[in-house]
């Protein structure tokens, strides 16, 4: 029997081990296009990374350019640059925390800062310099710098995974923890901590606390080995302390110096003496140290050198150090003088620094070293100023400055010279006579004079008598001009035109008088001598000051403050509505504030889109005016032109003739009544103010008439300066406005504002009327109307205490509109019709009324309507709800 043995390839395989080829071979393949995947993934991810990387380094370079530029802008303007507040602390434990209060512990566990030698980054807000306030003996903190922060994380970082402190070795642990928040690697880590980024804080929790090696020689200061000068002093000891105990007879150091370097110098071989001298108790502050170099040939240099003079003074930047004293430790050395001379240059000094508030002690040292050397005459001075509470782990911060005559071009005993402009403010005050003519004519002889150019002035304040009590109450303001005058020659200045004025100068102290000027402010200089304080002395206490300073300079803190004029104002307070806001017309003072006026619209005209031809002649209008006065108006607007959408133009003859013959009636008929005219023609308005007028109300704001606002300014009356564009026929095409409706008006008012200034017009005579229905749909109308606080009036916003701190005195005017007189035109316009479904102008009573009360709530103090005595009312209940 024969057997045959099958070939190879006629032996079949089992069908299972073919399944598991088949799965083998998919498996593997999947696995191979799954590390395919992975890679390109891998490689497009590291573009993604690398590409960070580099915009991370241009980031930085571009940061690092930026602080070069300011530093160098810095020095070229002859300034100091101040580094920006820190973003990010690095905090290291330095001492353990037991037997402490539970408080400190338990904000060490807060900070996770666990163990000594363990470390932390900390971004920098109010509340965690607070708390490492509060840690401060136990942990040592700064600002790190990028090359730090790269090197903690790269050399010293650990990630927190599952609770578990893993080494970051590579990305993807870092991405597979912060992947969510888009941070895929090491570079991404160290770019969130060194900008304070969105996701500081997940990056900081992922890090583990830094394990940090200590210190060599631990953390305290070590002390070092002091230099001992070599050589024998032979037997000379003993002579100059047997010269001593006869000082009795030397006046000063001086003298006691000269003896001893006589007795030394009569020693045979001795080419050279330096000699130092020190006095202790010389001095109530600081110690008196006089030092004599000299040679055999008598020629010799002597300083005096007064050190440890510390007073408490408001210095730094931080709200908290505006508020509170700290230290400040001046050294002082001054070469080639006498005793008496360094005893007056130390008083000087010591007044300086009681009465001085700045920002930063370079600015401190310089301004102290020009009083030695400017207004003492002293040749040539060094001083070191040091700041002992700046710094946690350091003695103090401290800047040391030398300067000498040379340095500000004056001859050592001539006062320095002022010939170019410095902005200067003044105080204005009267209580006899016509209050507001003397003011005025006293800033037109400033000009005239040539004393000085008015740049801004304040409003206008009634005001109570507050150091003599017996007398008329006052007028005050203040003014802001630019003057090439020395401080004492502008004072002088001063002086002759309040005689020129009437003013008695042998009169009572702080009695009547018709006009009182004052320096306030003369750029950022300090002047204190016999006959005149700059800052003045009063400021402080004084709100009949301080309120209008704050029209003009809100924000500004005076070089011996510690506070804003407003911070001074809020402090103070008005003394019960002692300081009341006022408006002046002709020789009468009106309480802007202390009542809701109510204009009424009195149109001249045949085509008025309300109540067009209903005054048009002289005998119903007139009748009108009657009424509106006995239903309550408090100002009569009368208008010879209409200003509606589309309206025809009218010659100013034309215009004239309608309004001047019964202004000149009214004015007889009704002599207390306020009369404004509603024109944009300056023809027309000086015609009206020469018939009787009191005010101008001028739609255009000076738009429309190249003369407007030099006619008013000459005429010195109260100006509505109300907001529109174009003119009657384009208005309504222009209500499109880049920033919003509210910013884009606020702007523009404030720009014309600017120019009414420029002109003339006093800022006391200015009423802002946002100029509802001109220019402004009816969204932009209802946009004005919810944030009319922005425009002024009495409910203005807070803006003026938050705004950014003013740093130096500039010669332009303050263009907020804060506290600004507001005025609300709105009466039976188009817009309300719109939204209240009434086509009739008339019939639109109520939702005017409404809109009354939303301007009066908003803050508006004067509103300008058709219907009286629903006005009327509405303004007696708006009182009553809102005004206290």
């Amino acid at each position: 029997m024969s057997t045959t043995v099958p070939t190879l390839q006629k032996i079949e395989q089992p069908e299972t081990i073919l399944k598991k080829r088949k799965q083998d071979n998919k498996a593997r393949e999947e696995k191979l296009a799954k590390a395919a995947d992975a890679k390109k993934a891998q490689q497009a991810k590291r573009k993604v990374i690398f590409k960070r990387a580099e915009q991370y380094v241009k980031e930085y370079r571009i940061r690092e350019a930026e602080e070069v530029r300011l530093k160098r802008v810095a020095r070229a303007n002859g300034d100091f640059y101040v580094q920006p507040q820190p973003k990010v602390y690095f905090a290291i434990r330095l001492r353990g925390v037991s037997n402490i209060a539970p408080k400190p512990r338990k904000v060490m566990q807060l900070l996770r800062l666990l163990k000594i030698n363990s470390g932390v980054f900390i971004k920098v807000n109010r509340a965690t310099e607070q708390m490492l306030k509060m840690v401060e003996p136990y942990v040592a903190y700064g600002e790190p710098n990028l090359k730090s922060i790269r090197e903690l994380i790269y050399k010293r970082g650990y990630g927190k995974v599952n609770k578990q402190r893993i080494p970051l070795q590579d990305n993807s642990i870092i991405e597979k923890e912060l992947g969510q928040y888009d941070i895929l690697s090491i570079e991404d880590c160290i770019h969130e901590v060194a900008t304070a980024g969105p996701h500081f804080k997940q990056v900081t929790n992922f890090l583990w606390p830094f394990h940090l090696s200590s210190a060599n020689g631990g953390y305290r200061p070590r002390k070092l080995l002091h230099f001992v000068e070599g050589g024998d002093v032979g037997n000379r000891e003993k002579f100059v302390n047997d010269l001593i105990p006869c000082s009795g007879t030397y006046s000063n150091l001086n003298s006691l110096a000269t003896a001893i370097s006589r007795a030394t110098f009569s020693y045979q071989g001795v080419e050279a003496l330096n000699l130092k001298l020190s006095k202790c108790k010389g001095l109530l502050k600081g110690v008196v140290q006089y030092e004599q170099v000299q040679d055999a040939g008598c020629a010799f240099n002597d300083t005096y050198h007064v050190s440890g003079i510390d007073v408490d003074t408001i210095i730094g930047i931080h709200p908290w150090e505006r508020q509170f004293k700290q230290k400040v430790v001046l050294d002082v050395s001054v070469p080639g003088t006498d005793y008496s001379h360094i005893l007056l240059l130390i008083e000087n000094l010591i007044n300086f620094l009681q009465n001085s508030s700045y920002h930063v002690l370079e600015h401190l040292a310089l301004d102290a070293a020009k009083l030695a050397v400017v207004q003492l005459a002293h040749p040539s001075i060094t001083i070191k100023a040091a700041k002992p509470s700046a710094l946690t782990f350091a003695d103090s911060a401290s800047v040391q400055v030398t300067r000498t005559a040379a340095d500000y071009n004056v001859s050592p005993n001539v006062l320095e010279d002022h010939p170019r402009t410095t902005t200067a403010v003044l105080s204005l005050g009267s209580n006899l006579g016509n209050k507001k003519a003397h003011i005025h004519s006293a800033l037109s002889q400033l000009e005239k004079r040539g004393v000085g150019n008015v740049v801004d002035t304040s409003h206008l304040y009634a005001t109570a008598p507050m150091y003599v009590h017996d007398q008329p109450a006052f007028l005050n303001g203040v003014c802001k001009i630019t003057t090439a005058l020395h401080p004492h020659t502008l004072l002088d200045s001063l002086k002759e035109i309040e005689r020129d004025l009437g003013r008695d100068m042998e009169g009572q102290v702080k009695g009547p008088r018709p006009i009182d000027l004052d320096i306030l402010l003369y750029g950022e200089e300090c002047v204190h001598t016999d006959t005149l304080r700059v800052p003045h002395a009063g400021m402080r206490e004084r709100a009949f000051v301080l309120r209008p300073l704050a029209d003009i300079l809100p924000n500004y803190t005076p070089i011996t403050h510690s506070l804003t004029t407003t911070q001074a104002l809020q402090r103070i307070g008005d003394g019960d509505n002692a300081v009341q806001l006022v408006l002046p017309v002709g020789d009468r003072l009106f309480s802007l504030r202390g009542r809701r006026w109510v204009m009424a619209i009195l149109n001249c005209t045949p085509d008025s889109f309300s109540d067009g031809g209903l005054n048009f002649t002289l005998e119903d209008a007139l009748a009108n005016a009657t009424r509106m006065v006995q239903e309550g108006a408090d100002i009569l607007d009368v208008g010879g032109m209409s200003t509606r959408p589309n309206a025809p133009d009218v010659s100013a003859h034309d215009e004239v003739h309608r309004v001047v013959p019964l202004i000149k009636t009214l004015r007889s008929q009704h002599p207390d009544v306020l009369i404004s005219v509603d024109t944009f023609r300056a023809s027309v308005a000086r015609a009206a103010v020469e018939a009787g007028a009191d005010i101008v109300n001028d739609v255009s704001g000076g738009m429309a008439d190249e003369g407007m606002l030099e006619t008013v300014a000459d005429l010195g009356v109260p100006y509505i300066l109300m907001h529109m564009r174009g003119d009657s026929s384009t208005m309504t095409s222009l209500t499109q406005y880049e920033a919003g409706v509210v910013e884009g008006v606020k702007g523009e008012i404030q720009q014309r504002m600017q120019k009414a200034m420029e002109s003339g017009i006093r800022r006391w005579n200015i009423i802002i009327d946002p100029g509802l229905g001109f220019a402004k749909d009816v969204n932009g109308n209802l946009d004005i109307l919810r944030n009319l606080s922005q425009f002024g009036g009495r409910c203005t916003s807070s803006d003026a205490s938050l705004d950014t701190m003013t740093p130096t005195l500039t010669p332009s005017p303050n263009l907020k509109l804060s506290h600004m007189p507001l005025l609300v035109g709105h009466s039976r316009k188009a817009f309300i019709g719109k939204l209240t479904n009434v086509d009739t102008a008339k019939d639109r009573v109520a939702g005017t009324a409404a809109t009354t009360m939303a301007a009066l709530a908003g803050g508006a103090d004067i509103v300008r309507v058709h219907d009286i005595k629903e006005s009327v009312d509405v303004a007696k209940m708006a009182r009553a709800i809102y005004d206290k």
